[in-house]
């Protein structure tokens, strides 16, 4: 697993729980969790137009699976969680958003 934040252009590799709760929330851009580099299949979270407005996404394979969260509810507390499951392996952070597909 790699995590990638656009900020600072700054690749962690294996990041761990921690290393995640403490950067995402510094994170001014956009962050992106994957396998390995250039991989289709991903989740990321980024700073909206809107101010204060938080992005959620993932990415399946293909650009035909590609998904948002939507709703009021989007956190950076709940963005952190859904990460730490995603780095460990475990899916039931879908469960915890509604999503929309998103037509790339």
């Amino acid at each position: 697993m790699q995590l990638f934040l656009e900020s600072t252009f700054q690749t962690i590799e294996n990041p761990t729980a921690d290393d995640i709760a403490r950067l995402l929330p510094e994170e001014r851009e956009f962050a992106i969790l994957s396998e390995e580099p250039d991989s289709l299949t991903y989740l990321q979270f980024a700073w909206s137009e809107e101010p204060g407005a938080l992005l959620l996404e993932y990415q399946e394979g293909t650009l035909y699976t590609h998904f948002r969260a939507i709703g009021t509810d989007l956190t950076i507390g709940r963005i952190v969680a859904a990460f730490q499951k995603y780095a460990e392996g475990d899916d039931s952070w879908k469960g915890e958003f509604r999503w929309e597909h998103v037509t790339v």
